[in-house]
């Protein structure tokens, strides 16, 4: 793309300014190319971040699932050895634990089995990797090259589409703040990570812990 530049200067005879003049000139207009590529960087990053944290709460999930089976296996170890010395209250309670700790593992297994939360990171993994092939192909190309910055305009809102996953409005704010040096990592998406990732298993693992205590 071309734009039209005027430019002002003086003519000087000796130390005499003689004359101003009037120069016009055609200069590549590079905005629209810079602009499509901050846009396709901002997108990418956001839905790398929504990728990351969904694929995180999932791992959380499994990791947790995968305690709340020791912890199980715990349970019918001390049912096991201690029979004769629990008594009838403590194998009641010990029953009650082992049944809240199953209900927890199979809520934690069917979140971290969740197909369309699995389903989302493909997709996102995929809208990823043909945003930055647009990236690349962009920066490849000339400089002012309207009818390239034209096309992969139309092909990235095609990969829009066809991107059945999205990035939350916190994913967008942590691609922001790490693009941007100059901004600092927001406190909402940090919030937002940890409540995403770990407050929703947290809790579901928690409910036989907290029976343990009061026991």
């Amino acid at each position: 793309m071309l734009r039209l530049v005027s430019s002002t200067g003086e003519a000087r005879s000796g130390h005499t300014s003689v004359a101003q003049r009037s120069h016009l000139r055609l200069v590549v207009d590079d905005a629209p190319r810079q602009q499509l590529l901050r846009t396709m960087m901002l997108v990418a990053t956001a839905r790398t971040h929504a990728a990351s944290r969904i694929r995180a709460r999932l791992q959380v999930g499994r990791g947790l699932s995968i305690s709340l089976v020791l912890g199980l296996a715990m349970i019918s170890l001390c049912q096991g050895l201690f029979a004769d010395t629990l008594g009838v209250g403590g194998h009641r309670s010990l029953a009650i634990l082992s049944l809240l700790a199953v209900i927890s593992l199979l809520l934690l297994v069917r979140h971290s089995a969740d197909e369309r939360a699995i389903s989302a990171v493909h997709d996102l993994e995929s809208c990823i990797g043909r945003i930055r092939r647009l990236i690349a192909e962009l920066r490849q190309g000339s400089v002012g090259n309207a009818d390239l910055i034209h096309d992969v305009r139309r092909r990235y809102i095609v990969v829009l589409r066809d991107c059945r996953a999205r990035h939350k409005h916190a994913d967008y704010l942590a691609a922001k703040g790490s693009l941007d040096r100059a901004i600092p990592h927001p406190w909402r998406a940090r919030l937002h990570y940890v409540a995403d990732v770990y407050l929703r298993e947290i809790a579901i693992a928690a409910v036989p812990l907290l029976l343990f205590v009061t026991l």
